[in-house]
């Protein structure tokens, strides 16, 4: 929420992202105010495990592919198809994800892998590994098994530098019609599940924390 930190901060920054952190809190509150809208009486929960902070200790930047059947022709990776991540990263479903992910690894470039792809829940996460923002300059060359592509052919950067990060402490906004309390401390993490759970008169499984004592409140948990 402090727009003036981040004008201009690099070259390729022209100012244009300065206000979406608020145009973020903006659209969440039209998403409530539709809802209350349209249901009153009802229980809304909003969530976050995390939250973002600024980063400007930081000169990263991040790169994607220029066209993912580029990337897998170079690769060898055959069929699949792409799910979007965050940033950089990106989900692969649909292949042999042991063999595509040592194939993303395979890539290299001055002897670097170009890739961390790791096999999660039966598909292949990954994303570029490379983050200096000169990467077009000092790692032109991408060698595979193979053959060797610039690294402009296959990547290109996203446009504004990093400039937040992760936050460990997220945001718990419970909203069942009694007094909105705030509260002081944050809470664990664990005490929302069993929290939502019993306000729908679930009973917790035995093995989860202790519910929050009472709903209708604005908490902070611990991520």
């Amino acid at each position: 929420m402090s727009p003036a930190i981040f004008d201009h901060q690099s070259d390729d920054d022209d100012g244009t992202h300065r206000d979406a952190i608020r145009e973020g809190y903006q659209r969440n509150d039209a998403i409530v105010g539709r809802v209350l809208r349209s249901h009153p009486k009802s229980t809304i929960v909003f969530a976050t495990g995390l939250s973002q902070q600024p980063w400007l200790e930081t000169a990263k930047c991040a790169y994607r592919p220029q066209k993912f059947a580029d990337l897998f022709a170079f690769a060898g990776v055959t069929g699949g198809h792409v799910e979007p991540l965050m940033a950089e990263e990106f989900r692969i479903v649909g292949t042999n994800p042991e063999r595509t992910a040592l194939q993303l690894r395979a890539l290299t470039s001055s002897g670097t892998p170009i890739f961390n792809a790791a096999v999660v829940e039966g598909g292949v996460h990954a994303g570029c590994s490379i983050y200096d923002g000169d990467a077009r300059v000092l790692r032109n060359v991408v060698d595979g098994p193979t053959r060797s592509a610039t690294f402009g052919d296959l990547f290109y950067r996203l446009p504004a530098m990093r400039s937040g990060r992760h936050h460990p402490i997220g945001a718990l906004w419970i909203r069942d019609g009694s007094p909105h309390r705030i509260e002081d401390e944050p809470v664990p993490l664990e005490s929302i599940a069993p929290t939502i759970l019993s306000m729908f008169a679930l009973t917790p499984p035995a093995s989860f924390a202790p519910p929050l004592p009472r709903v209708g409140r604005v908490v902070q948990p611990v991520a």
